[in-house]
């Protein structure tokens, strides 16, 4: 089976499976979201114990 490009899915889908789609898409936001904000939480907690005149 071919898939179709994304944009060509959107006409033929239902409102129930857009609304799946558009949660699934928002949770991997959300989880994005997430690792960004630890890696910038980890980056200052590093960064505030570096001494610049060493």
């Amino acid at each position: 089976m071919t898939e179709k490009e994304p944009s060509s899915l959107i006409p033929s889908m239902r409102l129930d499976d857009l609304l799946a789609e558009l949660q699934s898409r928002l949770e991997a936001v959300l989880a994005t979201r997430d690792r960004v904000h630890a890696l910038l939480e980890a980056v200052v907690s590093i960064g505030s114990d570096l001494d610049l005149e060493v």
